[in-house]
């Protein structure tokens, strides 16, 4: 149940990447005043009904706790997280009793702070007084959308100001900030979802995931896709759309931490249509490094004669995509030149050279 992953911290203006251990608490739509048009937590999640037991959580956390050679590494963040449903819209007193164990892993020096996601319009002054109490570090807010006639038309309940002032509540307390957007929901376009990113990307959070909108088996999008209404990004637009968002999060200092739902057996039988990919983000991020040679080649005017990739052993995977399609497609682009690669084992992971020697 423990998960390796990346966060990030800012020092004297930069973002550092720091490594996170994350044991996460799914608490698929628990807290949640109603179910949005494309939500289906159990199908995401993996995980069933119900609030989990804490004699449960004790003994999965048994299970994965560090090593002490782990626990001493002064470079990895340790965190328990709530994830999946809308934390802070809980009853007081379930609140209570989770943030209350997980303060006790904290006090034992076993995790370092407590993350939980949770939906904007649930983050009054009164519940961020409380969240005050516990070793909150970072808050992860589901915003979807940053155009309040797509907001409505998934039925979120919340407007885009409403989003703007749940992220300024958790800066102003000293936490980390971090926003879900959703591509391609209903009548969102490629224009609307780019300024709503850089948007987000202004108000001092530190990080982002993308999830695509994929239409889930049971939920109302699936009723609209059915009737023909509706009608999702294909993965090539999914794609495009989260690379275009990577380059302004990344310029602006944003962690893209996740692309793509988590895949599992449960939300591969559950996915009626849609930008569905296991490794989505490993796809996002091949595009990118193609983008890059493709504006290489153009910008040397490489307009004749071989052409050799030179790069890390790191970024092969990059340069052949999924099932090599991407390498493929390169050659295929490249039409009456021979295309090659190189790997440079001095080359650091991004570096990218072409020629036919370096």
């Amino acid at each position: 149940m423990g998960m390796m992953t990346q966060g990030n911290k800012t020092n004297e203006g930069r973002v550092v990447k720091q490594g996170r251990w994350i044991f996460p608490v799914f608490l698929p739509n628990l807290g949640c005043p109603h179910r949005c048009a494309f939500c289906d937590q159990h199908a995401v999640t993996g995980e069933g009904t119900g609030f989990p037991d804490l004699q449960t959580l004790d003994a999965l956390f048994k299970k994965v706790r560090f090593s002490k050679r782990n626990r001493d590494n002064p470079d990895l963040l340790r965190q328990i997280a709530f994830y999946g449903g809308n934390f802070s819209g809980l009853a007081r007193e379930r609140q209570r009793l989770y943030l209350n164990w997980a303060t006790g892993k904290v006090v034992q020096g076993w995790v370092h702070s407590i993350r939980f996601s949770t939906r904007p319009d649930a983050l009054d002054e009164n519940e961020i007084s409380f969240l005050k109490g516990y070793p909150v570090r970072t808050v992860e807010i589901g915003v979807q959308s940053l155009d309040d006639q797509v907001l409505k038309g998934v039925q979120r309940g919340h407007t885009t100001e409403a989003c703007k002032k749940a992220v300024e509540k958790v800066v102003s307390a000293g936490w980390e900030a971090g926003v879900q957007l959703m591509p391609g929901l209903p009548g969102e376009t490629l224009k609307g979802f780019l300024e709503g990113v850089d948007t987000a990307a202004g108000w001092g959070i530190h990080y982002a995931r993308l999830y695509p909108a994929v239409v889930l088996r049971g939920t109302k999008l699936a009723v609209a896709y059915t009737s023909g209404s509706y009608k999702p990004l294909t993965l090539e637009e999914a794609i495009e759309w989260c690379a275009r968002a990577c380059e302004i999060f990344e310029a602006k200092g944003v962690e893209v931490i996740r692309m793509g739902l988590p895949a599992s057996d449960a939300l591969k039988g559950s996915v009626v249509a849609g930008p569905y990919h296991p490794a989505f983000g490993f796809l996002v991020q091949s595009f990118r490094f193609h983008k890059r040679i493709q504006l290489m080649i153009r910008e040397k005017a490489l307009d004749s004669g071989p052409i050799q990739v030179h790069l890390s052993p790191s970024d092969l995977p990059l340069l052949m995509g999924d099932r090599r399609r991407a390498w493929k497609a390169l050659q295929t682009s490249c039409v009456g030149r021979e295309i090659t690669y190189c790997i440079e084992p001095a080359f650091q992971k991004g570096s990218v050279g072409l020629g036919t020697s370096l």
